[in-house]
């Protein structure tokens, strides 16, 4: 029997994409698997359940946990499926009152108060790292002492919501052990990448370091803070070495908000990789200002295939609006350095920003076909819990505040003055299909193809685009 089950709540690829589910990532609860290494390493025995990597409903989580009677159940979060969260602890309860129900995540952490008024069915919420937290919570409740002395919580008393006070932010993240692989189900096989993604297979995602240093106006830094920190490279190695030997990982997604943060630290990993001479292949995120030739070049010679790059608008005074802090001509130098060593490119756009035009959008679309991009990802501009475009949006245009609608793909929730919803959207799918089907980027998809599996994953985008472009043509009938 386990004290505590971590639950990744159900929210299918349909839900989060859309008419693009077929090419979306599915990335494994990371989160959820560093709170289960520390509290194995502490010797509270614990579960993750997965519900869409088990292909798993409300009704078959409930009957799970019910089957497993665990004194505590936690439940991760995002805005999107929040309610989805709900449901499970409003059933949980409904079978077992006796069960302390845990919410954590990006949504509790940017809205506690709401978050905790909204759905009652939640008894305690963590706010921000949730690593000690959520182990002091279940080591105070196990001992029968008061919450109020676990830093970063917000609970229910005598039927008030009551806050403790902020927990300090750790710098030592090596400090934490490496997440509980074996206790995500599937790993790794369930949880297929997009075309864009992989080279060699299988293929995982991994966060080296947390904090962002920026102010984007779209967003939230509440969870991970604005400072940044970092896993040494030694303790990253090691991670990677465990993934290659005991799962048969070739190609690894850092998806660290700013993987390059630190050149000196990216350096070291990719000579520490270099060193090791493993048959393997990655991806990462990284701002425009944080590139230069000389660490091109030996991210290049260590396996790195493909540099994601935040772009989000082709006009200069949108980026301004939006403290991107980055410059046209600036993202058009570093995707060039980088395609020039040998690197493939992602370019993330969105679409709807305050003050946004046709104008301005087709000036987006334009940029992104004249910078050397190999790939791109469009999404609606949408103003999460906690940004700061979620208190100033009502401002630019109509904001639907609803929490069930925040999807970055499917429906925008804000649309700016003078665009309709309909318009967003026809320009989003004409970003992508006039994107994609061009004959340099389609030959380009063509040259990647060195194995079957390659293969698999390519024809699955093709038919995505495929759909939406019959989609597009009904929507003009």
């Amino acid at each position: 029997m386990s004290d505590i089950i971590l639950v990744k709540p159900p929210l299918s690829r349909e839900e989060i994409y859309g008419e693009m589910s077929d090419v979306g990532a599915y990335d494994p609860p990371l989160g959820l698997a560093y709170l289960a290494a520390n509290l194995k390493k502490n010797q509270v025995g614990v579960e993750i359940v997965d519900a869409d990597a088990m292909k798993l409903s409300s009704d078959d989580v409930i009957d799970l946990i019910s089957a497993r009677t665990p004194r505590y159940v936690g439940i991760t979060a995002v805005t999107l499926d929040i309610h989805s969260a709900a449901q499970l602890a409003h059933k949980i309860k409904q079978r077992n009152k006796e069960i302390v129900t845990i919410l954590g995540g990006v949504h509790i952490t940017a809205v506690p108060r709401e978050t905790m008024e909204k759905f009652t069915h939640f008894d305690i919420g963590v706010i921000g790292e949730g690593e000690t937290t959520l182990l002091e919570v279940i080591q105070a409740l196990n001992e029968q002492k008061d919450l109020n002395r676990v830093g970063g919580l917000v609970y229910r008393i005598n039927g008030k919501i009551v806050f403790t006070p902020s927990r300090k932010v750790n710098y030592n993240l090596d400090s934490y052990p490496p997440p509980a692989w074996d206790l995500i189900p599937g790993f790794p096989q369930n949880y297929p990448v997009p075309p864009y993604s992989m080279d060699n297979s299988p293929s995982c995602s991994l966060v080296t370091s947390r904090g962002c240093g920026h102010r984007c106006a779209f967003c939230f830094q509440g969870t991970m803070g604005r400072s940044f920190r970092f896993h040494s490279p030694e303790y990253v190695l090691a991670v990677i070495k465990h993934l290659y030997s005991h799962y048969g990982i070739r190609d690894l997604r850092f998806v660290d908000d700013q993987f390059l943060a630190s050149k000196t630290r990216a350096e070291r990993i990719c000579t520490l990789l270099i060193e090791e001479n493993l048959n393997l292949t990655f991806s990462c995120l990284a701002r425009i200002d944080t590139i230069n030739h000389r660490l091109l070049r030996l991210l290049k010679k260590a396996g790195c295939r493909q540099i994601n790059f935040g772009i989000e608008s082709g006009s200069q005074r949108i980026l301004d609006l939006v403290k991107k802090d980055i410059k046209l001509e600036d993202v058009f130098q570093a995707v060039t350095w980088t395609k020039e060593v040998g690197i493939r490119t992602l370019g993330y756009f969105m679409i709807g920003f305050p003050t946004e035009t046709e104008d301005t959008i087709r000036e987006s679309i334009t940029f992104a076909k004249k910078l050397p991009l190999d790939d791109i990802s469009v999404f609606l501009l949408t103003p999460f819990p906690g940004t700061e475009l979620y208190h100033s949006a009502h401002q630019y245009g109509i904001f639907k505040n609803d929490w069930k609608s925040m999807s970055m793909f499917i429906e925008p929730c804000f649309i700016p003055h003078g665009l309709t919803g309909k318009k967003i959207l026809a320009y989003r799918k004409k970003a992508i299909l006039q994107f994609y089907l061009r004959p340099k980027v389609v030959f380009s998809y063509l040259r990647t193809i060195t194995t079957l599996s390659r293969l698999r994953v390519l024809i699955k985008g093709m038919f995505a685009i495929l759909k939406l472009l019959i989609t597009k043509s009904k929507s003009h009938n």
